[in-house]
């Protein structure tokens, strides 16, 4: 699976993220009392990409080539999480190889931190926090509400500025630009919207 680099006019993030989060439920017939597994692996980030107009001839070459790389839902890119910078002048690394879980011990913060519900990304995994960031010395430990897949070796990047998901297309068909529409009168090209889901 390669990874292929976004066109860089426009930028683009995505809306509505959500996870499936699969879990086994066994019920009793006789109580119907009812037994719960979780699959903490195995929670998949969904998200959509809004429409948007291409106004140049390069901008719409630059994303049928985009399209076409993608190879349905062969390959992935890395799609922004977040309307705006969350934090800025720091560079927050993991503190202490092999970490694995629901948490992340890490250092290199500043004074302030993040809040319950933002996102950070490591590893190219995007992760959502549930419990308020706030850094002691420079440094906080991270708790998720689903597992990091892959160890994190020590003083690996985490993204907090821009989190972004390691996401392919949701469907393998590759006519998403809609060469059959016209330009519009203001010389627009419209790319529809499209699905994504989480690739790992």
């Amino acid at each position: 699976m390669a990874l292929v680099s976004l066109p860089t006019c426009p930028t683009i993030i995505g809306k509505g993220w959500r996870y499936n989060a699969p879990t086994q439920v066994n019920r009793s017939e006789w109580t119907s009392h009812r037994k719960v597994t979780e699959l903490p692996a195995a929670p998949r980030w969904m998200a959509e990409v809004a429409s948007f107009d291409l106004t140049t001839d390069e901008q719409f070459w630059a994303w049928n080539r985009f399209f076409g790389a993608m190879k349905g839902r062969g390959n992935s890119f890395q799609l922004v999480a977040v309307r705006k910078l969350q934090i800025t002048g720091i560079t927050v690394r993991a503190n202490g190889g092999g970490q694995v879980g629901y948490s992340l011990v890490t250092d290199g913060w500043g004074a302030a931190g993040l809040k319950a519900g933002q996102f950070i990304t490591v590893n190219d995994q995007l992760m959502r926090l549930m419990a308020d960031v706030n850094p002691s010395g420079g440094a906080a430990t991270l708790t998720f509400d689903r597992w990091l897949r892959a160890p994190v070796a020590d003083n690996t990047v985490v993204e907090v500025s821009l989190p972004y998901a390691l996401v392919s297309l949701a469907q393998d068909d590759s006519s998403i630009i809609d060469n059959s529409t016209p330009w519009n009168a203001d010389g627009d090209w419209t790319v529809p919207g499209f699905a994504v889901e989480e690739a790992f």
